[in-house]
């Protein structure tokens, strides 16, 4: 059985509560303000084809119009 510091490990409350805090505001920037749904990757299986929200107020299209095929960058942002 193996032993190691672990300076994580004696932080308490007052510590992590900062950490909580930006962890919290930074996960609001992905939830869309008209349905407080978080945005997600659809579809669940295969190639990403957008990143969107349940009621659709944020469809950013994931797929390259000139070849039809998923690519790394945003092509087009559609928002309501």
């Amino acid at each position: 059985k193996g032993v190691h510091y672990n300076e994580w490990a004696n932080f308490g409350r007052k510590d992590f509560e900062p950490v909580v805090a930006a962890y919290k505001e930074l996960v609001e920037h992905f939830r869309c303000t008209g349905c407080a749904g978080f945005l997600y990757v659809a579809p669940a299986r295969g190639p990403a084809e957008a990143l969107r929200c349940s009621c659709m107020g944020i469809n950013l299209n994931l797929v390259s119009r000139v070849k039809g095929r998923t690519v790394g960058q945003v092509s087009e942002i559609t928002t309501y």
